[in-house]
């Protein structure tokens, strides 16, 4: 959700500053809205390459990090529902690992029953 907002962010401030005269702007501007920009604005092309490669670097790792992530998470649900017959759809985190401690749900259920508080 949070690289979303900041796309969406990127999107609407680069149309908001389109309206402006790229000669009009500051190179540190420039380096706020795109970095390696505004390097490039004043001539430093060694500098500005460096800087759009970290920063491509930098957002293709968040992006493929994500995507990991939630390939894992996708993973470890299915392997819950198919091994401990439990249907993982909007339940937390949490449930999971406390499933993932045992072989079936009713272990579970029983664990927790043994473990109960009076």
């Amino acid at each position: 959700m949070k690289y979303k907002l900041f796309i969406i962010t990127h999107i609407l401030f680069g149309f908001l500053l389109s309206q402006v005269s790229s000669q009009s702007m500051s190179p540190i501007l420039k380096s706020v809205i795109l970095p390696g920009w505004g390097e490039l604005a004043l001539e430093n092309k060694k500098k500005s390459n460096q800087f759009f490669i970290q920063e491509a670097t930098i957002c293709l790792t968040y992006l493929g990090l994500n995507h990991i992530a939630s390939s894992y998470e996708s993973d470890y649900k299915a392997f819950a529902t198919l091994h401990a017959g439990v249907n993982m759809m909007d339940k937390p985190y949490q449930y999971s690992v406390d499933i993932g401690d045992y072989n079936t749900y009713q272990e579970f259920i029983e664990a927790k029953q043994r473990n109960r508080q009076p």
